[in-house]
């Protein structure tokens, strides 16, 4: 039995310069967080539009943060996973 998950290809430093980074505003941007062809996931652009719209209510109350970079930001699981995001805010 093989393994290949499908996040690991969101890595691939062939097909994303900066593969290990995350850059929001990436251009072009052909991941594959929702499956790919036959198998896309049904929920995309639903699962999409929901993280839309909790990012503009989140920056609606609170507008002024960035990432704290004195920290490292630890992944683990299978799919991006953080022990914790360390924010710094803006007064």
């Amino acid at each position: 039995m093989v393994l290949m998950p499908l996040w690991s290809s969101n890595r691939d430093g062939r097909a994303f310069s900066n593969a290990a980074d995350v850059v929001l505003d990436r251009s072009p941007n052909r991941h594959i967080a929702f499956g790919a062809g036959p198998h896309r996931c049904a929920g995309a652009h639903l699962a999409r539009r929901e993280l839309l719209i909790a990012m503009e209510e989140w920056h609606a109350l609170i507008p002024d943060y960035e990432l704290d970079t004195s920290e490292p930001l630890v992944e683990h699981g299978w799919q991006l996973g953080l022990d914790a995001l360390p924010l710094q805010w803006t007064p």
